[in-house]
């Protein structure tokens, strides 16, 4: 099975020195560099591996992207390989662009094959896994690139903010995440839930932050 979110590689770390991991590591980063030559791809590749095996880090997906790079020899985006990663691996049918009832003009997506995502017994929850389904609003005729890092690298650590809001929602029975939706060019985006009496609220993420609720 293909395995973009390095599901058997990871590692369970606390929230606090997860993003302190991530924070060095993006200072070095390639993703979003103009020019990269091969001999600095590989060394990247070798710094994102150590991290992996020493203490089972993964820097979201740029160690995979960088491969693919090397493997066929191509420039291709680390917003471009995200986007190809969701369409072939993640979604069903990739995104479609669509007019939701609720939203408006949007781009949407979802999955059932939760096997996909990384989660730790340390990261367990109330809010649980059922089908996720993803809305990028916006009337772009095509999906953003830039939406769809976003999307692969929020569903790369999807488990870590499951368990940052579910203790907000103890007393609503059975919780599933409903929906995540991002609106383009903002850092914030939101995590709708739902019960067996349909959708209840969305927790508000800035970034990587739990900011509040609805």
């Amino acid at each position: 099975m293909n395995d973009p979110f390095s599901t058997r590689i990871r590692r369970y770390i606390p929230w606090a020195d997860y993003r302190a991991l991530e924070a060095s590591q993006a200072t070095d980063s390639l993703v979003g560099r103009s020019y990269i030559d091969t001999d600095g791809i590989k060394d990247r590749i070798a710094i994102l591996a150590n991290s992996e095996s020493s203490v089972g880090f993964v820097y979201f997906g740029e160690r995979q992207w960088l491969e693919a790079r090397l493997y066929s020899n191509s420039d291709i985006s680390y917003s471009s390989w995200a986007a190809s990663e969701l369409k072939t691996t993640v979604f069903r049918d990739g995104f479609a662009r669509t007019t939701d009832s609720v939203m408006g003009m949007c781009w949407k997506a979802h999955t059932d094959d939760l096997t996909l995502f990384w989660s730790p017994p340390q990261l367990s929850c109330a809010i649980r896994l059922q089908d996720v389904e993803v809305l990028v609003l916006g009337k772009e005729d095509t999906l953003p690139l830039l939406e769809a890092s976003r999307v692969f690298d929020i569903l790369h650590d999807l488990p870590y903010y499951l368990r940052s809001a579910s203790s907000n929602y103890s007393n609503y029975g059975d919780v599933v995440l409903d929906a995540l939706i991002l609106s383009p060019q903002q850092s914030r985006w939101e995590m709708c839930l739902a019960n067996e009496y349909g959708s209840f609220g969305a927790a508000i993420f800035d970034g990587q932050e739990l900011v509040g609720f609805t």
